[in-house]
């Protein structure tokens, strides 16, 4: 559709150029096969195909056989490696400046069950989102699906929590000021850090119409990550990776059922790789903020800002200021 505007016809041709290269009008419609949004980026294919349309563009002839290698990618690796081993004295310090909640729940059987619950509520949430998407006035293509169902599981989880009187011990509102400036601090840190590793990949700043989903989707998330996070933070320090971790496959994997089902649209697949790549990263994060502080709300706050940037910094937007 975006093709047929550009090229001001009725309909387009593959591989056929409309428009004047010369005043900057030039329109080509090419189809890379075998690839999605994630997986083009390493088509050498799709690659060829750029820079034979730029090129054109400059009037040059393309070579017989071009070098696709990129150098970067080697470093995009070692910086990523970085990235992760820094994230575990960010998530220590993080916790030492953040609210200290003495208050731990001991794991336990009731740990094992907040998991099965977590599990369970996951998969009650998915019809729910199937036929109509609550968050669509994000206006974030895919994005969107994904939010409104972390965030209707996630009123679910506070719901039960609130019937069974498992959030007095949280103590939402005790020292919020400074459970946010510590939330403010750490997406902070992160933001810095994470732009300038990931501009081989993807542009991670934002626009305005992007950023207005961004608070919106952060809202929409709190209630997910805080359960979560009530769900699976108990026990010593040691003991915390180890349901985080378990709760984080529980998500991905009821995810894919999902997928697999039917029940949520193919497209949220392209969302996958970051999803995972977040919980790494944010357990890492979360894990480090409970062992030195105990504070659920930090690592809630903090998680919840996380994805809805990751999503609403990288999936299509159809929302125009």
């Amino acid at each position: 559709a975006i093709a047929v505007k550009l090229a001001g016809t009725k309909q387009i041709e593959l591989n056929k150029v409309y428009g004047n290269v010369k005043t900057g009008t030039a329109v080509e419609a090419i189809e890379v096969p075998r690839v999605d949004h994630f997986r083009i980026l390493f088509s050498d294919e799709a690659a060829n195909e750029i820079l034979n349309w730029c090129d054109l563009l400059f009037g040059l002839t393309p070579p017989a056989v071009r070098d696709l290698k990129d150098p970067r990618m080697q470093t995009q690796l070692i910086v990523f490696a970085s990235f992760i081993v820094l994230l575990v004295p960010l998530g220590l310090g993080l916790g030492a400046i953040s609210p200290l909640r003495e208050h731990r729940l001991t794991v336990g059987a009731a740990g094992w069950q907040g998991l099965v619950g977590l599990a369970a509520v996951l998969v009650a949430s998915l019809p729910l989102v199937s036929t109509y998407v609550p968050g669509q006035f994000l206006a974030l293509d895919t994005g969107d699906i994904l939010i409104s169902w972390l965030s209707v599981a996630g009123l679910g989880i506070i719901s039960v929590l609130a019937v069974t009187d498992n959030l007095r011990w949280v103590k939402l509102w005790k020292d919020l000021d400074a459970t946010l400036l510590t939330v403010l601090i750490g997406v902070a840190l992160i933001y810095a850090i994470q732009v300038p590793r990931d501009v081989t990949l993807h542009n991670l700043s934002f626009t305005p119409e992007r950023l207005i989903a961004f608070l919106f989707s952060t809202l929409l998330l709190v209630p997910f990550f805080l359960g979560f996070e009530i769900l699976v933070r108990r026990g010593r320090p040691r003991m915390s990776p180890v349901l985080g971790t378990i709760g984080r496959i529980i998500v991905i994997f009821v995810l894919i059922v999902g997928l697999e089902a039917r029940i949520i649209p193919p497209l949220v697949s392209l969302l996958l790789p970051i999803l995972v790549i977040f919980m790494v990263e944010s357990e890492i994060v979360s894990a480090g903020v409970y062992a030195r502080s105990g504070n659920v709300v930090t690592a809630a706050l903090i998680e919840s800002a996380w994805l809805a940037w990751m999503i609403s910094a990288t999936m299509p937007v159809t929302m125009m200021l």
